[in-house]
């Protein structure tokens, strides 16, 4: 997961038909050379990091199969209390299937090859509500507004594929329907929503979307203030550090 954090390359994502078609044109042949390398190669730590936002349902036995290959096919066993280290490519590996499924199944191959087992008949789309469902969401197809706000507050308290996830399916929402759920969260007792707030909101270039976040700015949390002020237009001219890898994902997927 850290690695997911600290080096996602973002290469925005084909899936629910957010780009236009020059665009989808060249992620079609960028994930079928990363297929190709994960087919021919190991220990590909930036094919795993590139791979993570394009990848579909072809993409999840190709990583499956280089896990097994590369880093053995069963779990091993060790005491409680003591930690395990693991390679760097091995995470990153393990970092693309939990972006690609929006499931979290561990770091060994048994565990992920009983979850496609189960699941390799359903659409990456059905994925990605399985996913949020098990997390004890309300999730339901299409979006509605109760799911919308749990979508929200997820960009706010997680930093990690579910963000990411939660931002690919909020980016189907009209971005008139995203301000208003997202006034809804910044009014929220819960301070995650607010901080999910400023991620939906930042992207939005509609009437009210700069209030809103100018709103948070003096926000009851410190750390809520500190991301709006952070995500301000005043930031972005003053060159305020407001980008992280993870940001920059998030906020690729909701911007029009």
């Amino acid at each position: 997961m850290l690695g997911f954090i600290a080096t996602l390359v973002f290469f925005a994502p084909t899936a629910f038909g957010q780009l236009a078609q020059p665009s989808q044109g060249r992620e079609r042949a960028s994930l079928a050379q990363f297929h190709d390398e994960l087919r021919k190669y190991a220990h590909l730590r930036d094919t795993y990091i590139e791979v993570a936002p394009l990848g579909n349902e072809e993409t999840v036995p190709l990583l499956l199969e280089r896990l097994r290959q590369d880093f053995g096919a069963s779990e091993p066993s060790h005491p409680s209390g003591t930690g395990m280290a693991f390679d760097c490519a091995r995470v990153h590996l393990i970092d693309a299937l939990r972006v690609i499924t929006n499931a979290d199944e561990g770091m060994f191959y048994p565990r992920w090859a009983a979850w496609w087992e189960k699941n390799n008949s359903l659409s990456q789309r059905q994925w990605m509500f399985e996913g949020f469902a098990a997390e004890g969401l309300h999730a339901v197809d299409p979006v509605n507004e109760q799911f919308g706000l749990e979508l929200i507050e997820q960009m706010g308290r997680n930093h990690d594929f579910r963000s990411f996830n939660a931002a690919r399916l909020l980016a189907d929402i009209p971005r008139e329907q995203r301000l208003k759920w997202a006034a809804r969260a910044s009014a929220s007792s819960v301070a995650f929503a607010r901080l999910g707030t400023i991620e939906v909101v930042r992207p939005l270039d509609v009437t009210g979307s700069e209030d809103l976040l100018r709103a948070l700015t003096i926000d009851s949390d410190l750390e809520v203030r500190r991301h709006a002020i952070s995500r301000s237009k005043f930031a972005t001219r003053t060159g305020f550090p407001n980008r992280s890898s993870i940001y920059y994902a998030r906020t690729k997927l909701l911007t029009p």
